[in-house]
């Protein structure tokens, strides 16, 4: 795809996708402003002279240099300051891991009790092009399958055929997956409740155990 075209005074945007190979390509002199990065992998990426105004970032940040500080330790102090309970996430003791589970446990139950509460068509409802709620449910499932049935179950069929996995997961049909599921957020709570159900396994373990 190309880039954006003035057509008179309107700007039509352009979108770029994976068939697009723009890696180590220079943008000299060129406006970018008001674009939107998605599931990008910008790694490598050097930015010399540029304007970053009103600038939104989310995902895996690693060795993020501005002006020459790396604000990536400066970024996970803020966000365990905001969120105490990352630490308990990032612990080598399974006692201390168990009770960051069972807080995430938490705070999703709240939030999927007030998801229950809407109608059904804002349940399956995009906002600023990011997952609905439903999508995001049908993701946990397929993550849950993936890192818990797959990995540490070693499960002969760990994924349920309504996960959710992200575009880059190739093979979804080898996975049992179907893309064409439309299934209602009820349903998909309850299969949730069953992907994380062998979790409690978990609790089997001696305090102490180790944690690999």
């Amino acid at each position: 795809m190309g880039p954006a075209l003035d057509v008179g005074c309107r700007v039509v945007a352009r979108e770029f996708t994976g068939d697009d190979d723009l890696r180590a390509a220079t943008f000299r002199d060129t406006d970018l402003s008001g674009a939107v990065f998605r599931e990008a992998d910008l790694s490598g990426v050097r930015m010399h002279g540029v304007l970053l105004v009103d600038v939104e970032l989310s995902g895996l940040v690693q060795g993020l240099v501005v002006n020459d500080v790396d604000v990536g330790p400066l970024i996970e102090t803020e966000l365990d300051r905001r969120h105490p309970e990352r630490h308990w996430l990032r612990s080598g003791d399974p006692d201390v891991l168990r009770r960051g589970c069972a807080f995430v446990e938490e705070q999703w139950a709240s939030t999927t009790a007030r998801i229950r509460t809407l109608p059904e068509e804002l349940r399956q409802r995009r906002v600023g092009g990011e997952w609905s709620a439903a999508e995001t449910m049908r993701h946990l499932i397929f993550v849950t399958d993936s890192w818990f049935s797959h990995e540490v179950r070693r499960a002969g069929d760990p994924f349920h055929a309504i996960g959710l996995p992200p575009d880059f997961v190739p093979r979804w049909d080898d996975m049992g997956i179907d893309r064409d599921a439309t299934p209602t957020f009820d349903e998909e709570w309850w299969h949730h409740r069953y992907a994380v159900r062998d979790l409690a396994i978990l609790e089997g373990g001696a305090p102490g155990d180790s944690v690999a």
